[in-house]
């Protein structure tokens, strides 16, 4: 797929929790044909602060489902937030993001009853965002084609995790 004809689905994230009441998560992309469904658990927001005149998450841990509409695709994937920079780990130097340099890392995890255990591959795509003060981890697991994979990995070459600010920096 080439990313200059490509139009990708930009989905903001906010998350509303009755201690911290609504909050910015960023602005994910994904490729046309996948669609973000909810997790196995609401996300949990442990501290917000605010940067820029905007309330972000500074820590949380959200879980989604990624879906493919015209095969069979699921995907597991995790978001991991943190008020520093995450651990990197070993990996191929990936991006940016948003201006910001990621590492990818690829590793295989076992999934499944524990008689019927299967290695499952999975990535690991983290960066840091000085200008929200936040560390993210995006990982995403199952057995899915590396063009699957590909085709999201083009498509978070796009995403925001701080589109607020960057609007706030050319007006």
């Amino acid at each position: 797929m080439n990313d200059a004809k490509t139009t990708y689905q930009i989905l903001p994230i906010y998350v509303n929790n009755f201690v911290f009441g609504l909050a910015h998560l960023l602005h994910f992309t994904l490729p046309p044909a996948w669609q973000l469904r909810r997790g196995f658990a609401h996300p949990e927001i442990h501290a917000t602060h605010e940067r820029h005149g905007h309330v972000w998450i500074a820590a949380a841990d959200a879980w989604y489902i990624l879906a493919h509409q015209e095969e069979p695709w699921l995907l597991e994937m995790h978001l991991h937030v943190q008020p520093s920079p995450p651990r990197m780990a070993e990996g191929e130097e990936w991006g940016p993001i948003a201006r910001h340099p990621a590492v990818l890392s690829r590793r295989t995890v076992r999934r499944g009853p524990p008689w019927r255990r299967r290695d499952t591959p999975q990535w690991t795509l983290s960066w840091y965002c000085p200008e929200t003060e936040r560390g993210f981890q995006l990982q995403i697991t199952g057995r899915v084609p590396e063009e699957a994979v590909q085709d999201l990995l083009r498509a978070w070459r796009y995403l925001h995790c701080h589109p607020r600010a960057e609007q706030d920096e050319t007006s």
